[in-house]
C-alpha cells in the first residue's frame, strides 16, 4: 500500500520542525473534525445517498452525516483491501488496490472480487452524464480498465505506451476523448481507451503526473488540469490544456509549493473542479490551493490541522454539502493523529445535501412515482407564464440530465423524466423560472 512506500521516505527525511504544519490553520479555510475516532484513511468517498465512506487500507467504515457533526463512524468490513474506493448509487461501492478489484452493493458490508489486472491501480473515475461513456467507471492502470456495468465486470483496454507508462487516473470528456495523467506525463485516447497517444507533457523518466480536473476554458470550451512532478523542477505542479490533452502549458507548469519539500510532494491528495474556472488541489502535507482562472494562477487557501513527523494528507473529496473532506495517514502501527476533517466553509454550491428553499409563491414541483424504477413524471404548477428549466443534480452536485427548457404557460404541466437510465441512489430535481424562482424535490432511483 501507499502508505508502506513512504515509510522509508519518512524515515530518510528528518524534516525540521519549522518545515511542518502543527495544528490550527493557515489562510482562509478553518476546519472541523468528521466522525468520533481517528480511522487513518486511504481514500474517502460520498455514496449517492449522501453517506461518507473511509476505507484504511483493510477497513471500510461509514458515517451519516445527517445528524451533523461529529457523527459516528460505523465499520462496515474489516476484510477488503483498498487504496480507492468510488460510491455508485445509493449502496454500491468499488475499491481497488493492486491488482485486486472489489465491488459491494449494500453499502460496505459484503464485497465480491469483480477483476484481478495483474497490473497497478492508482484511481477510480465515474464518466459524467455529459459524455459518451456516461455510467462508465475506469480504473487507472497497466493497461486501463474499464467497466460498463457499474463494477460488475471489467476489462483490460490499452497500453499508454511501451515503456512502462500507467494511467495513475483517467479523466472522460464529452467529445469522447479520454485523457489519462500517467507515469510518464499526460496521455490521450479517441477510442475508448484501447489505444493511446502521449502528449506534449511526456518525458520518460522524469515526469509523474497523478490528477485531473476538468473546468471552464477561457474562451468556452473546456479546459483539463492535471497534476504534475517534474523531477528536475522544484515542487508539484498544474499544467493545463486547452485542447483536450494534446498540448499543455506553461512550459514549466504553475508551481505549488508545499509548507515543505518532503512527504507528500507527490502524494496524489485530491484535485478537484469547483465549477466555472474554479478549482482546488490538495498537497500531501497539508496546502490547499485555489484557482478562479482556470489554473492560470494558484494561491494558498489553508492547511490542513493536526500534521506532524508521521502523518500526511492522503485523500480529499468535494461532499453533496459543499464542503471539502480530507483524510490524514498516519504512519506505524498508531493511529491517533489519522482524523478526517472538513472545511467550515463552502468551497462549493451545495445542491442535492441542501434542504428544500422555501416554497416560491409563483413555482411548485412534484414528482411522481417516486420512488422510480423507469420512467417518471415532474408536475410542474406555474402563477404566471415563463421560461422554465427542469434540471436533475446526482448527490454529489452533478448535473446529470436536463429533463426541460423551454417556455410553459400558466398552470399545470407534466414533464416527462426518464429515469431508467440513471444508476440508482438519490437525486435533485430543480426548476428555476425565468424570474429566479426556484423549486425542488428529491427523487430515488430504485434498481
Amino acid at each position: 500500500m501507499r502508505r508502506l512506500f513512504l515509510l522509508a521516505a519518512l524515515l530518510a527525511l528528518a524534516l525540521p520542525p519549522a518545515a511542518r504544519a502543527q495544528g490550527g490553520s493557515d489562510g482562509e479555510l478553518t476546519w472541523a473534525r468528521v466522525g468520533d475516532r481517528p480511522v487513518n484513511p486511504d481514500a474517502l468517498t460520498f455514496d449517492g445517498a449522501g453517506a461518507l465512506y473511509a476505507a484504511d487500507g483493510v477497513r471500510v467504515y461509514r458515517l451519516d452525516l445527517s445528524g451533523g457533526l461529529p457523527g459516528v463512524w460505523e465499520l462496515r468490513n474489516d476484510d477488503i483491501f483498498d487504496d480507492a474506493m468510488i460510491g455508485l448509487g445509493a449502496d454500491t461501492l468499488i475499491t481497488t488496490l493492486h491488482p485486486l478489484t472489489d465491488r459491494s452493493t449494500d453499502g460496505g458490508w459484503t464485497w465480491a472480487r469483480v477483476y484481478d489486472s495483474g497490473g497497478g491501480e492508482f484511481s477510480l473515475h465515474e464518466a459524467p452524464a455529459d459524455t459518451p461513456f456516461a455510467g462508465q467507471v475506469f480504473i487507472g492502470r497497466r493497461p486501463v480498465a474499464a467497466s460498463l456495468d457499474r463494477g460488475a465486470t471489467w476489462e483490460g483496454r490499452g497500453d499508454l505506451d511501451d515503456a512502462n507508462g500507467f494511467a495513475q487516473s483517467v479523466l472522460a470528456l464529452p467529445s469522447g476523448r479520454l485523457v489519462a495523467a500517467a507515469a510518464w506525463g499526460a496521455a490521450y485516447s479517441d477510442d475508448g481507451g484501447w489505444t493511446w497517444h502521449t502528449s506534449s507533457l511526456w518525458a520518460y523518466g522524469q515526469t509523474l503526473c497523478d490528477l485531473l480536473a476538468r473546468v471552464d476554458g477561457p474562451t468556452g470550451g473546456d479546459r483539463v488540469l492535471v497534476r504534475c512532478v517534474d523531477q528536475t523542477l522544484p515542487h508539484a505542479r498544474v499544467w493545463h490544456s486547452d485542447d483536450e490533452g494534446e498540448t499543455w502549458g506553461p512550459e514549466d507548469g504553475v508551481p505549488l509549493p508545499d509548507i515543505d519539500s518532503g512527504v507528500g510532494r507527490g502524494s496524489p491528495a485530491g484535485l478537484w473542479s469547483l465549477g466555472g474556472r474554479r478549482a482546488l488541489t490538495v498537497r500531501g502535507r497539508g496546502s490547499v490551493y485555489g484557482t478562479e482562472d482556470g489554473g492560470e494562477t494558484w494561491a494558498r487557501v489553508g492547511v490542513v490541522p493536526g500534521l506532524n513527523d508521521i502523518t500526511f494528507v492522503s485523500t480529499s473529496v468535494v461532499g453533496p454539502d459543499g464542503r471539502l473532506y480530507v483524510g490524514v495517514l498516519q504512519i506505524g502501527p498508531d493511529s491517533d493523529d489519522a482524523w478526517v476533517y472538513r472545511t467550515q466553509q463552502l468551497v462549493a454550491e451545495p445542491v442535492a445535501a441542501e434542504p428544500a428553499p422555501a416554497a416560491a409563491p409563483g413555482l411548485a414541483l412534484s414528482i411522481r412515482p417516486n420512488p422510480a424504477a423507469g420512467a417518471a413524471e415532474v408536475a410542474l404548477v406555474l402563477a404566471r407564464p415563463s421560461e422554465v428549466s427542469v434540471r436533475v443534480f446526482d448527490a454529489l452536485g452533478r448535473e446529470v440530465t436536463a429533463a426541460w427548457s423551454g417556455a410553459l404557460g400558466a398552470g399545470r404541466h407534466a414533464v416527462p423524466l426518464e429515469a431508467s437510465s440513471l444508476p440508482a441512489g438519490v437525486y435533485l430535481v430543480r426548476a428555476v423560472t425565468a424570474d429566479g424562482e426556484v423549486a425542488t424535490a428529491r427523487l430515488t432511483r430504485l434498481e
